[in-house]
């Protein structure tokens, strides 16, 4: 069988032998790699999930760059998955929709938590979902939590649990480090190991980020013929982690906490004293005093409270929390990487 059209949407870098494989995604890589090989009766569906930036991504593209010599793929986000049903009805050829998602081998989709509090984009996907596994055809999801974690209906979250659930983890400083030698490679760049080993230990555990990093060495290097010296990266660096600071705001943050608790985010700023209120309050507060430089007193007037003692009390409280229960401080950490992402 011929290469599929969808050839043009899938990455042609994505694949499995461009990926670094460590301990951090050994075994997302052999589940996805038997996934493009035994397609739709072997881990179906099949969910990765872990934090941004970590190569979700690029593990969906890759089972659709091994698969497509032999099947019908369909890639796609599910914003955009949103987007086209809404555009779709408007024009009335839900048809033409229900076609372009269904009829497919393989549907690779990106960010399932996009669908948390979309009624008519969750009823969709369920029939799409159900359409596909009745058929034996191939589902591959990504998200940024457990399916459990998920705003979703019931009916999708417990057919999501009975699939195969992987995640993915942050690389460890091996994997870091092997990843920007690879990339140096491809881009016809010559690190020293020490330049190597600064980038890996001064970048956050987000590829995204190091391969931005990268980018700008590199543009940097050759608009500006510059040398490439440890010293020039460490500038580089430097500049990348304010312009990371400097897009973290308490709007940011109080939007994605406010997502994850599953609230609006003005009841953030409310008197409202509902248990799951306080708790994405305290949650929005420890976080911007560890990303932000916001004082106690202005975070007491940003979040409704009587004064900033009120807030130093609160982010005790979180703190203890997060040093009892290792899961929450999990739960932390995933809101803070999708805040600096």
């Amino acid at each position: 069988m011929s290469e599929n059209s969808i050839e043009s949407i899938l990455h042609p870098e994505y694949t499995f032998e461009n990926l670094v494989v460590g301990s951090s995604n050994q075994f997302a890589y052999a589940a996805c790699k038997a996934i493009a090989h035994n397609v739709g009766t072997l881990y179906n569906p099949a969910i990765i999930y872990g934090n941004v930036g970590l190569g979700k991504t690029h593990l969906l593209h890759a089972i659709g760059n091994e698969a497509k010599f032999e099947h019908k793929i369909m890639y796609d986000t599910f914003e955009r998955f949103f987007n086209e049903l809404r555009k779709n009805i408007t024009a009335n050829t839900m048809e033409f929709f229900r076609d372009k998602y269904r009829d497919t081998d393989i549907l690779l989709l990106d960010d399932i938590q996009f669908i948390a509090n979309k009624a008519l984009l969750q009823e969709e996907f369920f029939n799409t979902f159900n359409d596909l596994k009745r058929l034996n055809k191939q589902i591959v999801l990504t998200s940024d939590r457990h399916p459990k974690e998920l705003i979703v209906d019931d009916r999708i979250k417990n057919r999501l649990q009975g699939g195969l659930i992987v995640e993915v983890f942050a690389p460890d400083m091996d994997t870091k480090k092997e990843i920007i030698r690879k990339k140096c490679k491809r881009n016809s760049m010559r690190f020293s190991e020490d330049m190597v080993s600064y980038i890996a230990s001064n970048i956050l555990d987000n590829v995204r980020i190091i391969e931005g990093i990268l980018i700008k060495i590199h543009a940097y290097s050759v608009l500006m013929d510059e040398t490439i010296t440890l010293d020039f990266i460490k500038n580089i660096v430097e500049e990348t982690k304010v312009e990371t600071e400097q897009i973290i705001t308490l709007e940011k943050i109080i939007h994605e906490v406010a997502l994850y608790c599953n609230i609006k985010p003005s009841e953030m700023k409310s008197k409202t004293r509902s248990p799951n209120v306080v708790k994405a309050r305290k949650i929005a507060l420890h976080i911007a005093r560890e990303l932000t430089t916001t004082s106690m007193v202005a975070l007491a007037k940003e979040f409704n409270f009587k004064d900033h003692t009120s807030v130093s009390y609160a982010i005790r409280n979180i703190k203890k929390s997060l040093d009892e229960d290792k899961d929450f401080l999990h739960y932390i950490e995933s809101i803070k990487t999708k805040i600096k992402s």
